[in-house]
């Protein structure tokens, strides 16, 4: 096992061991940080890697909102694929290095991909499906059908 492999599991250990009372979010970006670390192949480069970004959901009466956390993304990196009830959001990312003006290389970006299936609660009309990238967000707007589409109403709660 490599040295830094050796002391990253080490710190790793000792972080989740004392995370009584740390933020869950900085919790898990820490657990990202050391992932990281551990997939690194010593020679300055990110290992290919599967990518997981953050999607989140939500429900309203006339659509379903899908975004997902996509940095570094580029529109045609990412694809949103409609089957049925199924939508299907795939992407890849080709590792970059930057390079200062001497020519050195002054950083690199891990490279991989991902691909994330969500059954939605409906049929789904492909073409009625809106996508928009913007600032590293994707938002997938997949609307309802107008069958599907109910008004929320109050019910009473009874005892007994």
């Amino acid at each position: 096992m490599a040295f830094h492999s050796f002391i990253a599991r080490r710190v790793l250990r000792r972080a989740r061991a004392s995370r009584a009372g740390v933020d869950p979010l900085a919790a898990e970006d820490l657990d990202a940080l050391f992932d990281d670390l551990l997939r690194w192949d010593g020679r300055g480069d990110l290992a290919e890697t599967a990518l997981d970004p953050r999607v989140a959901v939500s429900e309203g009466s006339e659509e379903l909102l899908l975004a997902a956390e996509l940095p570094g993304f580029g529109r045609g990196e990412v694809e949103v694929i409609v089957d049925g009830d199924d939508l299907t959001l795939r992407g890849a990312k080709k590792g970059e290095a930057a390079t200062t003006s001497a020519g050195r290389i002054a950083g690199r970006r891990a490279s991989g991909s991902f691909s994330h299936t969500f059954r939605i609660p409906f049929d789904v009309e492909a073409d009625a499906v809106r996508c928009r990238m913007r600032d590293g967000l994707l938002t997938i707007a997949v609307p309802r059908p107008a069958a599907s589409q109910t008004e929320a109403r109050t019910v009473p709660v009874t005892t007994g």
